[in-house]
This record gives structure tokens, C-alpha cells and sequence, in this order.
């Protein structure tokens, strides 16, 4: 009976080496995985940054161009209106009878 016990004891002793060798192998695996996922996290967060940045320019140079639109008609509105009331200051009974 004392050699079945020593025989069962030897063999969890295996049993609990095997699973202490699992159990540090898994932790590696797992450490690996947060590194592996950090540095994609990393990477992705700046090809986030470079998009969000084009997009910025990109919206900001259509702004300007409707900046630009704009004001180049207002300042054909306001050259026809400043040659519109030349001309009535010029000769206001032409226009008025």
C-alpha cells in the first residue's frame, strides 16, 4: 500500500511539473500578445494621427478656396457698385431726369 502511495505522489509531482511548465509557457505567450498588441495599438493610432491630419488639411484647403471664392465676389460686387454710384456722382441728371 505505502509503494501505491509513493507511486501516486511521484505522479502528481509529474502531473504538477507539467502543469507549472504550461502555466509559465502561457504566461509568455500572453505577455507576448500584450506587446504584440501595444505595438499594433501604437501603429494604428498614428496612422490615425496622419489621416486625421490630411483630412484637416484637406477640409481646410477647401475652406479657403471657398474663403477665396467669396471674397473675389464680393470684391467684383463692390467694384460694380462703387463704378455704379461714380457714375450717378458724375452725372446725377443723366439718371434722374
Amino acid at each position: 500500500m505505502i509503494h501505491l502511495l509513493d507511486a501516486a505522489n511521484d505522479t502528481l509531482k509529474k502531473v504538477q511539473n507539467i502543469a507549472d511548465k504550461s502555466l509559465d509557457e502561457m504566461q509568455v505567450y500572453l505577455k507576448q500578445c500584450k506587446k504584440d498588441l501595444k505595438s499594433h495599438t501604437d501603429k494604428c493610432k498614428h496612422e490615425l494621427n496622419d489621416h486625421t491630419a490630411n483630412c484637416i488639411k484637406a477640409i481646410d484647403g477647401h475652406a479657403s478656396k471657398a474663403v477665396e471664392s467669396t471674397y473675389e465676389q464680393s470684391c467684383k460686387g463692390m467694384h460694380d457698385f462703387v463704378f455704379t454710384v461714380s457714375c450717378l456722382l458724375i452725372a446725377p441728371k443723366a439718371h434722374f431726369g
